[in-house]
C-alpha cells in the first residue's frame, strides 16, 4: 500500500488553504509520494520530507489563474490554438511558472515536470 502523501497532508494543515479563494482560479501542483519521500534537497542534504511543511514550499505548488475576461483573447482561443505555445502562470508566492505542452519550467528555463508521470525539482536529487 502506497503511503499517503506528506504535501497533501501538510496542504490541508496550512492556513495557505483558506487564502485560495475562489477555488476555481487555483491549480495545486501535487508532487508524488514516493518521489517526495525519495529526494534530497542538495543545498541541506536534508529528506525533501523535512521542508515539505514550510509555506514557502507549499506556496509555490499553487497556481493562480486568471479569469478570463468575457469576449476577451482568452474565451475565443481554443485548446488546439493553444497547443504548444507556452503560458506564463504566476505561483501564490508570487514566481513564475511557464506551462508548455507536456513540461513545467521555472522562469530560468529548468524543467520541473515532464509528461505529467513524475517529478524531477531541480534543487532536489535522489537518494
Amino acid at each position: 500500500m502506497q503511503p499517503l502523501n506528506p504535501f497533501l497532508s501538510a496542504f490541508s494543515k496550512s492556513p495557505i488553504l483558506a487564502q485560495c479563494l475562489p477555488p476555481q482560479q487555483h491549480i495545486l501542483l501535487v508532487p508524488t509520494a514516493d518521489v517526495l519521500l525519495s529526494l534530497r534537497d542538495t543545498e541541506t542534504g536534508a529528506p525533501l520530507v523535512a521542508s515539505i511543511a514550510s509555506d514557502e514550499f507549499l506556496a509555490s505548488h499553487v497556481l493562480r489563474i486568471p479569469i478570463p475576461k468575457a469576449g476577451g483573447k482568452d474565451v475565443a482561443q481554443n485548446l488546439r490554438e493553444m497547443r504548444g505555445k507556452p503560458r506564463v502562470y504566476s505561483t501564490f508566492n508570487g514566481r513564475s511558472l511557464v506551462i508548455k505542452d507536456n513540461c513545467i519550467y521555472t522562469n530560468k528555463g529548468e524543467c520541473l515536470l515532464t509528461r505529467w508521470d513524475g517529478w524531477a525539482c531541480s534543487r532536489s536529487k535522489r537518494r
